[in-house]
């Protein structure tokens, strides 16, 4: 099967869409990788939340450092580095799943040692 592919901004959410069209059927197909637009008309005169995301992976080494991974374009991206991390670093270490509105701001750091001693 032969296609065009145009990629741009989802009416409905902001995140990733695409146009596809077979070349042999003329069929068109609209998606969106960060919601469930199908290409249907979108209504933008009010003001709406967006359900649009951003997907971070938390990794903390051996309870000690965290580490902020991200943002990953989809879930399945996030899910395969967190295989990988926990392939390199096992059971010591651990992993946390951090899911945002679009375009948020997140701060993460640790107490130093003497924080608590206070």
């Amino acid at each position: 099967m032969s296609s065009s592919v145009d990629f741009f901004t989802c009416p409905k959410c902001g995140g990733n869409a695409y146009r596809e069209q077979d070349n042999k059927t003329c069929e068109i197909t609209f998606s969106c990788s960060s919601c469930d637009w199908h290409g249907e008309p979108v209504d933008n005169s009010s003001p709406q939340k967006s359900d649009a995301k951003d997907y971070y992976l938390l990794f903390v080494w051996r309870s000690v450092e965290p580490k902020l991974l991200g943002p990953f374009k989809t879930i399945k991206l996030r899910d395969e580095k967190a295989k990988e991390l926990k392939e390199d670093h096992g059971d010591l270490s651990n992993y946390y799943q951090v899911e945002v509105s679009k375009g948020a701001e997140i701060n993460i750091d640790c107490y130093a040692g003497d924080f608590f001693e206070e």
